[in-house]
């Protein structure tokens, strides 16, 4: 026996190209519907709900929005980046856990100037909620990112 013929073979690049070509088009293919359920999603809220209550939901998906992103830190980036993800997941966890909290304590505080303009003078209770809820889900979302 030679060298040559006890070398384990190395994986075919064809068999990783095709699965990574794969997994691009079901990502698209997510990321369209996603997007189109969003649009639909609005345009039946824009026929069901008040110009007043629309408008609401918009400032709520919006501060969701930036706040998922400003949740994230790009902790998921670095776990996905990582040589050794078990080793880090605790601590991407963690911070998952302490930012998303800290913003909805943030938010929290300030839902009387952001209900406040939500359309009326001092903001409804219940437009005040609907925002606040949004951001209070954050934390929840931020663990299962992590």
């Amino acid at each position: 026996m030679t060298a040559r013929e006890t070398l384990p073979e190395a994986p075919e690049p064809a068999g990783l190209g095709r699965k990574a070509a794969t997994g691009a088009a079901w990502s698209g293919v997510s990321t369209i519907v996603l997007r189109l359920g969003s649009v639909l999603v609005g345009i039946v809220l824009a026929r069901i709900l008040t110009p007043d209550q629309f408008g609401v939901y918009a400032i709520a998906l919006t501060v969701q929005g930036i706040l998922m992103t400003v949740a994230d830190l790009g902790l998921s980036a670095e776990l996905i980046r990582s040589d050794d993800p078990e080793r880090i997941a605790p601590t991407v966890a963690t911070f998952g856990l302490i930012s998303g909290a800290g913003l909805t304590v943030d938010h929290h505080c300030l839902q009387q100037p952001v209900g406040g303009t939500a359309g009326k003078q001092g903001g409804e209770p219940s437009d005040r909620r609907a925002v606040t809820d949004d951001a209070a889900g954050l934390a929840s979302r931020s663990c299962r990112t992590a």
